[in-house]
């Protein structure tokens, strides 16, 4: 879960492929929830880091006889940390979720518009082109600090400096993107911006799911109760395109 939300998305996820005798790992971030110890600093997390946890991840499931193959999955954030990591370590597929197919940083400039005053969105494009450019603010209005608080910002530094559609063009393994047509946090438009990145990729679009995978209304205010209910059920054809994927993904060459 997000900080704040209580939907359990991805562990209802991964309890309908476990229906389909599909087995799933999940992992809290590090330096997040009880991978909190692994990094308390903030200050030092980084997309790389996270990258090199996943790899980690990676190479002790494909030394455990009990899985066949591994395949990544990826929600949001976590779409970009999947790809990345898998140009460096072979895994039989990767599924994109709700992922982003721009640099962070114009997806983020597009969701506070309209959102803050004149006055904070002019600040907070100023912090953004500053740390575009690797170069931290130390000073952060204070309806900003949520967003580039200090010492998150060594960690933004390095989601901006990233590609998701250059690093899900790097991906050699099979592909699957999925995405929803009533999620108001990432467009469609991200979806076919990946696809076009690797055509051969397959690309789900579901009707009417939203960032948290239920079936909502469009409007973000009726969406928001879905944000917070982990009894809602998962969207149907998000399961069934996930499962079809895994059966058919075979195992990654040796050599890769």
């Amino acid at each position: 879960n997000a900080p704040g939300a209580r939907n359990a998305a991805l562990q209802r996820l991964a309890e309908a492929l476990g229906r389909q005798r599909i087995a799933s790992v999940r992992f809290d971030k590090r330096g997040v929830a009880e991978s909190r110890s692994a990094e308390p600093d903030e200050s030092r997390l980084s997309v790389e880091r996270y990258v090199d946890d996943l790899v980690g991840w990676i190479r002790l499931l494909r030394a455990d006889p009990r899985f066949s193959k591994v395949i990544l999955l990826g929600h949001s954030e976590g779409a970009l940390i999947a790809s990345l990591a898998a140009d460096r370590v072979p895994v039989a597929g990767v599924v994109t979720l709700a992922g982003s197919g721009r640099p962070i940083d114009v997806v983020l400039r597009e969701q506070l518009a309209g959102k803050l005053s004149p006055a904070g969105l002019a600040s907070a494009q100023w912090i953004i082109d500053q740390l575009l450019r690797g170069t931290p603010v130390p000073e952060v209005p204070k309806e900003l600090l949520v967003l580039f608080r200090p010492s998150v910002q060594p960690y933004l530094i390095s989601l901006f400096r990233q590609d998701p559609a250059k690093a899900f063009a790097g991906i050699h393994a099979p592909a699957l993107i999925v995405q929803g047509t009533h999620d108001v946090q990432v467009e469609v438009d991200d979806a076919r911006a990946l696809q076009r990145a690797k055509p051969d990729a397959e690309l789900a679009i579901i009707p009417g799911m939203n960032h948290v995978l239920r079936i909502a209304p469009a409007d973000l205010q009726a969406q928001l109760p879905t944000y917070d209910n982990s009894n809602l059920p998962l969207a149907r054809a998000l399961v069934e395109r996930v499962s079809a994927f895994v059966a058919r993904s075979g195992s990654p060459h040796p050599g890769r």
